[in-house]
């Protein structure tokens, strides 16, 4: 099963993200900022459930998500990762994400928008109970 780490400060954008992943089959678990989002990932590497999808926000207090991607990088972690973030300021974050090799959605994006975007990412149609 693809396992998916939602990391965002906003307790009401995980539940409802949390509600549309596991609705569609994927194994999910959360993470309020970017300290508890690299504790996460580095504890279940080597695990029986990976996490396999880093669904990150960018603008969160004490440890951003640029950070998270900047932490993962220097630990020698590589996860397909998919931006959701409420700034629009359209050239900056295309920027940081052709940086990071990143694909990102600007908050509100309807469920669908989601699937797609997390289809085009991991490469898959359906979560894989195989992973």
């Amino acid at each position: 099963m693809t396992h998916v780490l939602i990391v965002d400060d906003e307790p009401h954008t995980r539940l409802s993200l949390s509600f549309v992943l596991e609705s569609a089959g994927y194994l999910v678990t959360d993470a309020p900022g970017g300290r508890e989002a690299l504790d996460t990932i580095l504890a279940l590497r080597g695990s029986a459930h990976p996490i396999d999808l880093l669904l990150l926000d960018i603008e969160m207090p004490g440890f951003t998500g640029w950070e998270l991607l900047d932490a993962l990088k220097k630990q020698k972690v590589s996860l397909p990762t998919l931006i959701i973030t409420g700034n629009s300021d359209g050239q900056n974050l295309r920027n940081f994400c052709h940086q990071y090799f990143v694909e990102c959605i600007v908050k509100p994006f309807t469920p669908d928008l989601l699937m797609t975007s997390i289809v085009s990412v991991i490469g898959k149609k359906k979560p894989s109970a195989e992973n």
